[in-house]
């Protein structure tokens, strides 16, 4: 019950936030909630597009501090982390390494989201070559072969997971339950067997854990971990179909909200204080939740239901019960955040809509076509300014402050 009460402070921390950068992937909380305020009192063309760029072939999202912003992409079989300023979109640095576009279904390039942290940024490509670079400069702090060093597994489309920074080095999901490095060289502290293939989702850290844990999907299971050691604490039993569990998973005031694609479903997992595995609170079909997570708001998670190619909808169900409030069609597998009580939704085709966050019903405030392409990746909110990008690697800056 202790770490029930420390999730639920954690959540109501949330409204306290104010506007700020995105150093991570799904934001300062983790969580993909921005506590900025948004404009729905669009022109008929959509919101002002301040600038655009070419960022490379990929899926990498967008993390933005003190005007930088950095993401990835892949061209001409390089992997590219790149570095642009974020209020004009000027091209600061970049830096390359050998790397195959490797398309397997989908176009290929970097899937992972870079990360920033103590003036530096973390990355992880899709075979496992890890960078620390300088935040300011692009520098190369260090460079590294991790999947070389530890002989991880690659998952059938690669790593994908965001490093995650915590008090005893940088976090990875490598291996069947997680890889430790040392934030200053990349040294390893901890590495897992490779008794099962890495998930796609980042590691989720437990706010208020001592000493501090997080929560690491495989391809087949979920598990608490003990971050300075790499101890499981538990592991609960998840098998999804071709091992993806890409969706990360929520801490909800009751509990855990754990939600896979390819027919698997979703559950309400409840964590006691003990070292066993949790139990189920009730299991459904009705979110089958393949890549983006959504978010969980009041009790209620707002998340695509189906996988790509099908016809995924959107819904919205009750946390508590699994109870579909509503669900609405047409938008694809789309991604989504939220800003306070609004949703921030891009289609896969490129559509832009804000809607309330709302059990009720599905509103959509505001919609414009903003992108051409497959658009599979969240966009970032940070100081007003919203960016969305393109599996081609269009990257767009647009003002969603002023109408």
């Amino acid at each position: 019950m202790r770490l029930l009460l420390t999730w639920g402070l954690f959540i109501t921390l949330i409204g306290n936030l104010p506007a700020a950068d995105w150093p991570q992937w799904r934001g300062p909380l983790q969580n993909g909630i921005s506590a900025e305020t948004v404009s729905v009192n669009w022109p008929e063309a959509g919101p002002a597009k301040l600038w655009t760029a070419r960022v490379g072939t990929g899926f990498s999202g967008c993390v933005v501090q003190d005007d930088h912003l950095v993401t990835m992409g892949n061209e001409d079989d390089r992997d590219l982390v790149i570095c642009l300023q974020a209020s004009t979109g000027k091209e600061l640095w970049r830096h390359t390494y050998p790397s195959p576009l490797d398309p397997n279904l989908f176009e290929g390039g970097p899937t992972s989201t870079p990360t920033i942290a103590n003036g530096r940024v973390y990355t992880l490509s899709r075979r496992g070559h890890a960078c620390c670079l300088d935040l300011k400069s692009g520098l190369v702090a260090w460079e590294l072969e991790l999947q070389e060093q530890t002989e991880a597994n690659i998952p059938a489309w690669g790593f994908a997971a965001a490093p995650v920074v915590t008090s005893s080095g940088i976090l990875l999901n490598m291996g069947s339950h997680g890889l430790l490095v040392n934030a200053e060289d990349g040294s390893i502290i901890w590495k897992s067997d490779n008794e099962d293939d890495a998930g796609y989702a980042t590691p989720v850290l437990i706010p208020g854990t001592k000493p501090q844990q997080a929560l690491i999907l495989s391809g087949k299971s979920l598990q608490q971990v003990r971050v300075d050691t790499g101890d499981i604490v538990w592991q609960y039993r998840w098998i999804t179909r071709y091992g993806v569990n890409a969706a990360d998973p929520h801490l909800v005031s009751d509990g855990i909200l754990l939600s896979s694609g390819y027919g698997k479903g979703a559950t309400l997992l409840k964590v006691g204080d003990s070292a066993e595995a949790p139990s189920e609170v009730w299991r459904s079909r009705e979110l089958r939740n393949q890549m983006s997570p959504g978010v969980v708001i009041d009790g209620y998670i707002y998340a695509v239901d189906g996988d790509a190619g099908t016809e995924p909808s959107l819904k919205c169900l009750k946390v508590a019960t699994g109870e579909v409030q509503w669900t609405e069609e047409g938008l694809g597998s789309a991604t989504l955040f939220a800003a306070g009580d609004q949703l921030i939704i891009l289609s896969d085709q490129g559509e832009l809509l804000i809607a309330a966050a709302s059990p009720q019903e599905f509103t959509a405030r505001c919609r414009a076509r903003v992108l051409d392409g497959k658009c599979w990746t969240v966009p970032t909110l940070a100081n007003g300014q919203l960016y969305c990008r393109n599996a081609e690697g269009t990257l767009i800056c647009l003002n969603v402050v002023s109408p």
